[in-house]
């Protein structure tokens, strides 16, 4: 149930917030006290939304899962020691489209998380072949937009 928001209204705000307790100014980035809470939460919440991240507690730490599509399902946020463990490295690199299209400098293993403006596009308006990053026309990229890639690599 998790809604894809292209496009949302805005206000500028020309004051900052000073935080006065240890809580979040979302209620829902409080951690989910397990894996099955946060699913029904991606999956049945009205406010959730594609892209957005929660966090779970495991054993002594909090893991963070991304809310991937319209269905709710997650993805597991990956942090640097697992890819270091996993014999490969994180790159992060800005896009450049050609007839929609993008190359990547190195081959991804495993997945591509595409940003577009810096909000986590989802997995099902992109598709990645070998270095080749294909947009689908529903994407809705503009020449303005800033696309950029985040996936790991065994390529030095």
């Amino acid at each position: 149930m998790a809604t894809n928001v292209k496009n949302m209204n805005t206000f500028g705000m020309p004051l900052s917030i000073k935080r006065e307790n240890p809580q979040p100014l979302d209620a829902d980035e409080v951690p989910f006290a397990d894996l099955a809470s946060a699913r029904e939460y991606a999956k049945t919440s009205p406010t959730a939304w594609v892209g957005q991240t929660l966090k779970v507690k495991e054993g002594d730490g909090v893991t963070a899962y991304i809310i991937q599509n319209t269905e709710g399902d997650l993805k597991r946020q990956s942090n640097e020691d697992e890819t270091a463990a996993a014999g490969a490295r994180t790159v992060s690199e800005v896009l450049t489209v050609s007839n929609g299209a993008a190359m990547l400098s190195k081959t991804p293993k495993g997945g591509v998380a595409l940003y577009m403006n810096g909000l986590l596009q989802m997995s099902e308006d992109y598709t990645v072949s070998g270095k080749t990053l294909a947009l689908k026309a529903a994407m809705g990229y503009e020449a303005e937009d800033e696309l950029m890639a985040v996936y790991a690599t065994n390529e030095p």
